[in-house]
């Protein structure tokens, strides 16, 4: 799939969810592809927040012990501003373990009352979402979501095109 229909896609996706009023579009990338999911953010007009660095800034502050609580009230906020719709980038902190969070879900519900376009490290095998390798401490595996899924993956240039 050409990178402009894998773009035609997601902006389909996103456009399905507009005119519902709310939904999530999963954008699957590779790891260390930085630049185009910020990149496609900006080419659908839609607001990018960097996930992590905004959550990581909103627990700097917060003792360790406290961390977990205080991630999922901070969560929202990140949000908070984007609407109708935002494009959400970097969600690795969202991960942690001692975060406890369970990062699909936490999207679900921030995907209720807006457009939610999400970028996700992880795979789509055999009706599985994953994110990292099992083994990995933050492996997590969950059934295929009600959201689209659109696997990405980086070409030349920056810009996303389908994996094969």
């Amino acid at each position: 799939m050409s990178t402009v229909l894998v773009a035609e896609e997601i902006a389909a996706a996103v456009a399905g969810c507009r005119a519902a009023g709310a939904g999530l579009v999963l954008a699957l990338v590779a790891p260390g592809d930085d630049d185009a999911f910020s990149a496609l953010a900006a080419a659908l007009g839609l607001p990018y927040v960097n996930a992590s660095l905004e959550l990581a800034r909103r627990l700097l502050d917060v003792p360790v012990g406290r961390r977990a609580w205080r991630a999922g009230e901070a969560l929202p906020t990140l949000v908070d501003a984007a609407l109708p719709a935002v494009a959400l980038g970097r969600l690795g902190l969202l991960h942690l373990p001692e975060l406890q969070i369970d990062p699909l879900r936490a999207l679900q519900q921030l995907a209720r009352t807006r457009v939610v376009l999400a970028e996700w490290q992880g795979t789509l095998e055999d009706g599985r979402l994953t994110y990292a390798r099992p083994g990995h401490a933050e492996y997590r595996s969950w059934p295929l979501p009600a959201a689209a899924v659109i696997p990405l993956t980086p070409a030349p240039g920056g810009l996303p095109r389908a994996l094969p």
